[in-house]
């Protein structure tokens, strides 16, 4: 007869061992994990031991149960070592995968490691920089994102990168449309990567191309309101693209770099309104050259009359030189007359030797029975 109550405590007991070793395998495996992904390498050394134990202590809880079952047995026995060497291999091969898990990050990109078990589970809050990464494959998941400096384009044309036609039309002022190629040039931030892969949960040219491209186009409509066609296209194009990477940087400048939004190629309009853009060019032109030829001659004309100013400042300059030259030539003839003069008063006799000087000693054929000229014949008494 069978004894149940031994047999419900036997079974009681069997399931109870079971289930301590379920939880004693679960609690060291998540264990194991934690210390695997750890940034430090002893503790990952730590988690490749426990690792060890676990699948060492499931084995040879494995081989006891299987020895108890096919005991006694030479045929069961033989059964019971075929069915440990296959466990042995399958423990060994997952142990192999469990340690072998690792990626490489390349230069100019950070990893973003992701755990699925363990108390640490969800988005590590640090990036991975370049090099190797280990990681236990079975409970973590390593994602990259690139840092360096990226340059899209959304255009048109099919042969500049997407198969489709990416370009970006935004209304103007009184509902003028333009449609544009635009260029951008940015990165990711590297201490942000986490934060990105936890907003978006998306891949790097996803995002580029899908939220940034919504933003940029967003931020063309609304700012292109407030400008007339002529002023995008004209003059006042640089100042319309800093306030569209203005709006951008204030939306996503958190964790997206901007280092410049632009047109790349020919704004298109409608031709009716290209039309009246062209005319309005073509008219400021002729102004433009009105106004240049206006300027130029006012510039001839100033100077002329700076040329003929400058001639008459010479002449001035020159005739009071002049008169300057002749009232000092005057006032030294008048000193020297004045000397002369004065000489004269003092010594009639100087008079007659300067006329003696230049007289060539001829008579005069006329003589009115006068004295001799320049003669004076006194008589001296002895």
């Amino acid at each position: 007869m069978i004894n149940w109550k031994s047999v419900g405590f036997k079974v009681t007991k069997k399931l109870v061992y079971y289930a301590l070793v379920v939880c004693a395998v679960v609690l060291l495996w998540n264990g194991g994990s934690e210390l695997f992904n750890a940034r430090d390498t002893l503790q990952n050394v730590a988690g490749v031991v426990v690792y060890m134990l676990v699948i060492g202590g499931v084995f040879t809880v494995g081989v006891r149960e299987l020895s108890q079952l096919f005991g006694g047995n030479k045929q069961k026995t033989k059964q019971m070592k075929q069915t440990i060497k296959f466990l042995s291999v399958l423990a060994f091969a997952v142990l192999a995968l469990g340690i072998t898990g690792c990626s490489r990050i390349e230069p100019g990109y950070v990893g973003i490691k992701v755990n699925q078990a363990g108390g640490n589970k969800g988005v590590e809050d640090y990036p991975l920089q370049t090099g190797w990464v280990t990681y236990f494959p079975f409970t973590t998941r390593v994602y990259e994102y690139p840092t360096f400096q990226q340059n899209v384009i959304w255009c048109e044309a099919i042969t500049e990168g997407s198969p489709t036609d990416e370009a970006i039309t935004f209304n103007c002022k009184g509902g003028a449309a333009i449609k544009a190629d635009v260029s951008m040039s940015g990165k990711f931030k590297t201490d942000k990567v986490p934060y990105i892969f936890v907003k978006f949960r998306s891949e790097p040219n996803v995002i580029v191309h899908g939220y940034l491209r919504n933003e940029v186009r967003d931020a063309l409509g609304r700012i292109a309101a407030t400008y007339d066609p002529m002023e995008i296209i004209g003059d006042k194009r640089g100042e319309f693209l800093d306030k569209i990477k203005a709006e951008v940087k204030l939306r996503c400048g958190d964790w997206w770099e901007v280092d410049y939004i632009t047109f790349a190629n020919k704004l298109k309009v409608d031709e009716r309104i290209e039309s009246a853009i062209n005319a309005i060019i073509a008219q400021k032109q002729t102004t433009m050259a009105s106004e240049l030829k206006v300027l130029q001659s006012k510039a001839e004309a100033d100077q002329a009359a700076a040329k003929a100013e400058g001639e008459k400042r010479v002449k001035i300059a020159n005739a009071e030189g002049e008169a300057e030259s002749l009232l000092k030539k005057a006032k030294a003839q008048a000193e020297a007359n004045d000397l002369i003069a004065k000489s004269l008063a003092q010594n009639p006799l100087v008079l007659q030797s300067i006329a003696l000087e230049k007289w060539d000693g001829k008579l005069p054929y006329v003589n009115g029975g006068g004295a001799l000229p320049f003669i004076s014949l006194t008589t001296t008494n002895r």
